[in-house]
């Protein structure tokens, strides 16, 4: 299964990585949509919490079950404890989607388009 990890390689100086590159990426809370803050084009790691604006695809041996764990174990530990089962899958569903329609080894940019919808170009 592909998934989306931080990348530490950046190409633009509106690019930050603050996260732990290979870590696995969810997208975070969205909280104002502004180039100048970032929320709406970067990915949070899952250990870290930390995000980043470049992604990158990977094949993995983690199951859907596994990702979805991840997902939720980062989501409560980040204080998230009242998402439902239905909300955890939404977000590890929008990151496994985007994964699976690209390469691994391709770098993605992550871009909130509104209302929880993603797009990715790659890099």
């Amino acid at each position: 299964m592909h998934i989306l990890t931080i990348s530490d390689r950046t190409f633009d100086p509106r690019d930050f990585t603050w996260g732990q590159p290979g870590e696995l990426a969810f997208p975070g809370m969205v909280c104002c949509n502004r180039d100048s803050c970032g929320c709406s084009r970067a990915f949070s790691g899952a250990i870290t919490h930390k995000a980043s604006t470049v992604l990158e695809v990977e094949d993995s041996a983690l199951t859907r079950s596994e990702v979805l764990t991840a997902c939720r174990d980062s989501m409560q530990d980040a204080g998230w404890t009242f998402l439902t089962d239905s909300d955890i899958a939404q977000i590890a569903d929008t990151a496994l989607d985007a994964a699976a329609v690209f390469t691994p080894g391709t770098l993605v940019r992550p871009r909130c388009t509104g209302d929880d919808e993603w797009t990715f170009a790659p890099v």
